[in-house]
């Protein structure tokens, strides 16, 4: 193997896609496809066999394409992906090290584990994504496309700790590290009046995994004592108890394999959109009343990074567009008059179990 497929550099190489998509396709028969910078060519590529006469086509039809690896139970891989590296430490310590490690065009790192039944997830924490069943990733020797005056511009992604030999070596993710991580997330400040919600989810959320209500109980205790006002050990397990109910019964939209597909289309289609979903969903529950969503305020709280007011105001319009929230008010009277949305009865929101669970009632958020 040439040291341009396991190592990389600091410049682009030519024809990435022709130089390695062959190579990983027959030598260790993972499904690759050509990338547009880091997106799929292809609507439908998830549904693509990526065999390896169908990659040596598309090696000759486009060359110079990167390279996107799927990952999960066809690669039998799962990518940590970190763009923020004060995260990193911290993501090793709790789900292991790895002997294949990558950096990306921006110094990020995508760890490499063998895929045990991990989902595509984003935003897991801040700057950290998971990238599971139904991802992709950009895989060496891509190289980022751009502007030429940017200095990211033609940086390759390139191994630092291994190369394609170390996937027989690859541990899984340890099993208590994604749930830990999860445990950090929920357990940032939450209004007391969305306590019961941010349980609820939580629950939900981590269901799938637990194996049984016992140990849901357990997590929804650890996640109660880390709430500013802690709920009543009976109303945590009470609420352990009900999404447990809905797991068994097939109903757990939060932790569903549907609730992934609504995030991975939206992902695909307006990566902007699926972010500003993951924030309102985390900061207002599945099942909240209609809340306010002020793109001003957000923009000068820096809730995503630099974005602009006009940013968010695009990806409110997808949000809507794609029947995921509707607007309930339209602001702008005056200053305190804020518009008003809620979760559309039929898109991601409002699944039935609202009802019976009645997480909706609460104060107001």
């Amino acid at each position: 193997m040439s040291s341009a497929l396991s190592s990389g550099g600091e410049r682009a190489l030519a024809s990435p896609f022709a130089t390695a998509g062959p190579y990983l396709a027959e030598t260790w028969d993972l499904p690759v496809l050509p990338l547009d910078g880091k997106r799929p060519m292809f609507k439908a590529w998830q549904r693509m066999a990526c065999g390896i006469k169908q990659v040596s086509d598309w090696a000759e039809k486009y060359p110079d394409a990167n390279v996107g690896l799927k990952t999960g139970s066809r690669s039998h891989l799962t990518v940590i992906d970190i763009d923020d590296m004060d995260q990193a430490e911290k993501v090793i310590d709790l789900c292991g090290d790895t002997p294949m490690q990558a950096r990306t065009p921006r110094g990020g790192l995508h760890l490499y584990y063998r895929h045990r039944d991990e989902a595509n997830r984003t935003g897991v924490i801040p700057g950290v994504d998971v990238r599971g069943e139904g991802g992709v990733v950009a895989a060496p020797p891509s190289y980022r496309r751009g502007d030429p005056s940017d200095s990211l511009t033609g940086r390759l992604y390139a191994f630092c700790a291994g190369d394609w030999h170390s996937i027989p070596d690859l541990p899984p993710v340890r099993d208590s590290g994604l749930a830990e991580l999860d445990r950090m997330t929920h357990s940032a400040p939450t209004e007391v009046g969305n306590r019961n919600n941010a349980l609820f989810h939580a629950c939900m959320s981590c269901a799938p995994s637990a194996h049984n209500v016992e140990a849901l109980m357990d997590y929804a205790a650890a996640i109660n004592a880390k709430l500013p006002e802690p709920l009543p050990s009976d109303e945590v397990a009470r609420t352990a108890r009900s999404a447990w109910r809905y797991q068994l019964t097939g109903r757990n939209w939060i932790g569903s394999n549907k609730d992934r597909e609504v995030k991975m289309g939206l992902y695909q289609s307006n990566p902007d959109a699926a972010l500003l979903l993951s924030l309102l969903r985390d900061h207002h529950g599945l099942f909240a009343k209609p809340f306010a969503v002020s793109p001003k305020a957000m923009a000068d709280a820096a809730l995503i990074g630099k974005w602009a007011a006009a940013r968010y105001r695009k990806a409110i319009r997808a949000l809507v567009d794609s029947g995921i929230i509707e607007q309930v008010h339209e602001g702008g009277a005056g200053p305190g008059d804020p518009s008003k949305y809620q979760w559309c009865k039929r898109g991601y929101g409002s699944y039935p179990n609202k009802q019976e669970h009645g997480c909706g009632g609460g104060e107001g958020h």
